[in-house]
């Protein structure tokens, strides 16, 4: 809860809008149907509920090696003023110091599709 990740890149083309995804990966010990996250920028600040599970307990998401892989959408036609010097920080905003069962996360920054 105490730990931000962040995720610096560069954008190679300014005049373009992109999509951004986080990836979440985790086990089945971890202990909750959904996950709220705070994603921020220099721009934005959101506050992120991802369903991981559905009422009776069933994960979402692709299932490998004992893995769940759960992709959230966070924004779509996001468009960047700087080519280098961007980034996205996120922090879990659960009650639970530690989150068992989560193994990694990551984010994916790609050219919106028009």
């Amino acid at each position: 809860m105490d730990s931000v990740v962040r995720f610096d890149f560069p954008i190679p083309d300014t005049t373009l809008d992109y999509t951004m995804t986080i990836y979440l990966r985790h086990t089945e010990r971890y202990p909750y149907q959904n996950i709220w996250l705070f994603a921020g920028d220099s721009t934005h600040r959101d506050t992120i509920n991802s369903f991981l599970a559905d009422d009776r307990g069933r994960w979402y998401g692709n299932h490998q090696h004992g893995l769940i892989e759960t992709s959230v959408f966070i924004g779509e036609n996001r468009h960047f003023l700087r080519m280098d010097s961007n980034y996205i920080e996120l922090q879990h905003a659960m009650r639970d110091t530690v989150l068992h069962g989560i193994m990694d996360i990551g984010v994916e920054i790609v050219k919106s599709e028009k």
